[in-house]
């Protein structure tokens, strides 16, 4: 997965000046021309106050995964180090940890009065202020050594991509441990700084598309879609991006953007008033249905040219990008047919059957790569088919259908289960997920009562299961303010009132 830029702090004193640059310099280099993720902070004193250097050290360290400390002997007339660098590298030692920093002097040997404590456990690199290439280089492959990073330069198209699900480690604990709703607006916009802190196109894109699994935990309707306009405007290329394709981006990045672009797209069509009353009732108003589900044809259309793309061998795009294009795609042929004025016509068949094409295509993927998250793709595509099913069922009514409806009905509850039960999800963020588990629980609990030959429970036994969720789902609401669990809590208490009745 894409991470954030590993950042380097360079903490220099007077006649460190020329060293710090060099480093600086080279490390700029092997950002900008070779994709490297790495990015230095260096310091220029003179034009800092002294109430502000203190703290902007400390913030640029605290951002950094390793300090380059140079010592210059500049003062006493040129017998002992600058102090400051001393107390700099005190702090620098005490956030990052000895193993972290990397010294460089202009003197082969540390003199006698140099703190002991200090001198005794570090190994300092010599440099000559003359000729500080050599060094410089030196210092500068073992930076990149230490951070085991490669080039981001072939990052939408590399084949040894893996995908963790790990997308809060450049998030603070106190935010994603918290219990409120408010948490989820916070990483919303920690993911739109770091977003914008890329300086290539394709790492936005992926760090966007490495998030897409999530949308849907991440509070309201309005906070999502201010999120997805956010990352809208800063998805465009960039000057580096620029300086690299004189004669513009290359296809496959305009195929990614276009698919980002699309998903954008997708998820603010269907959170539209209109959306949600033509698929309440598609005959009510035409002229409005026609025309959304025109909207999501072309987004279709967008994604289908995506998926010929990779699909005729022209680009190997990493797995992710093509489980996302089939999802999309087959959720965009899914709103088509819940929303088509003629629902009895062949094409809204076809429809239907082109969505679960695509579904059962990105499983398979993801049964295949998706092998170091929860199960996070599977989660999300085996509920989708299982509803994409349940529609081809009612039409048909075969058992085989039903059937296939409800293995992948509960394969679902069992990975978002243990989506709020994962070591890495903590506060929040883990009650969030726990309502995908409980809405593919009760849409599972009302087939079971609604629908013949899906399960074999009685009423009362099912009433007495769905009673059982709803108390888990109360301890839940105990710990959170988060609005969708009460809604859902809501919906189970309804359903529960409505069938005691009627089984009065």
């Amino acid at each position: 997965m894409i991470k954030n830029y590993y950042g380097v702090t360079i903490l220099w004193g007077r006649s460190g000046r020329v060293c710090a640059e060099k480093i600086a310099s080279v490390i700029k280099d092997l950002h900008e021309n070779d994709y490297i993720p790495v990015r230095s902070y260096i310091f220029q004193k003179e034009i800092m106050n002294s109430s502000s250097i203190m703290d902007t050290v400390i913030d640029k360290i605290k951002q950094s995964k390793a300090c380059v400390i140079i010592l210059t002997f500049d003062d006493c007339e040129g017998t002992r180090v600058r102090q400051n660098i001393l107390i700099e590298t005190g702090i620098a030692w005490s956030i990052l940890g000895k193993d972290n920093l990397i010294f460089l002097s202009n003197k082969e040997q540390l003199p006698e009065d140099f703190p002991s404590n200090i001198k005794s456990e570090i190994q300092i690199n010599y440099y000559d202020v003359s000729n500080a290439e050599i060094t410089v280089k030196k210092v500068c492959d073992e930076l990149i050594s230490s951070f085991d990073v490669k080039s981001n330069k072939d990052l939408l198209l590399a084949s040894d991509y893996i995908y963790d699900g790990k997308v809060l480690d450049d998030i603070e604990s106190f935010v994603k441990e918290g219990k409120t709703e408010i948490q989820l607006y916070k990483i919303i916009n920690k993911w739109i700084k770091n977003i914008e802190e890329f300086d290539f196109l394709q790492e936005k894109l992926l760090y966007v598309l490495e998030r897409v699994a999530f949308f849907p935990v991440m509070g309201s309707e309005e906070n999502i879609l201010k999120f997805l306009s956010e990352i809208d405007k800063m998805l465009v290329p960039t000057k580096l991006d620029l300086k690299h394709s004189k004669n513009g981006i290359s296809q496959e990045l305009t195929n990614v953007l276009d698919l980002t672009k699309e998903i954008i797209k997708y998820t603010r069509l269907k959170t539209e008033k209109e959306t949600k009353d033509c698929i309440a009732n598609p005959m009510n108003n035409t002229r409005m249905t026609e025309r959304v589900e025109k909207s999501f044809r072309n987004i279709y259309e967008s994604l289908k040219r995506i998926i010929d793309d990779f699909e005729n061998g022209t680009t190997n795009y990493i797995w992710l990008i093509k489980i996302i294009a089939y999802d999309y795609a087959a959720l965009s042929k899914l709103r088509m047919y819940e929303i088509d004025v003629d629902p009895s016509s062949e094409d809204n068949k076809n429809d239907l059957e082109d969505a679960i094409e695509l579904f059962i295509k990105a499983i398979d993927l993801a049964d295949k790569y998706d092998l170091h998250s929860e199960k996070l793709w599977l989660g999300y595509l085996k509920y989708n088919l299982a509803r994409a099913l349940y529609k081809k069922y009612l039409i048909y009514k075969d058992k085989d259908i039903l059937n296939k409806v409800k293995d992948n009905i509960l394969d679902a509850i069992e990975y978002r289960e243990n989506w709020s039960k994962s070591d890495y999800y903590k506060g929040i963020f883990a009650t969030a997920l726990s309502y995908e588990y409980y809405i593919a629980s009760f849409y599972d609990y009302t087939l079971r009562n609604s629908c013949d030959g899906y399960s074999s429970d009685s009423k009362l036994q099912i009433i007495k299961e769905v009673k059982k969720l709803r108390e888990e789902i109360n301890d839940y609401c105990m710990e959170s303010e988060l609005g969708s669990l009460y809604r859902m809590r809501d919906k189970i208490d309804e359903f529960i009132k409505d069938n005691e009745i009627e089984n009065c």
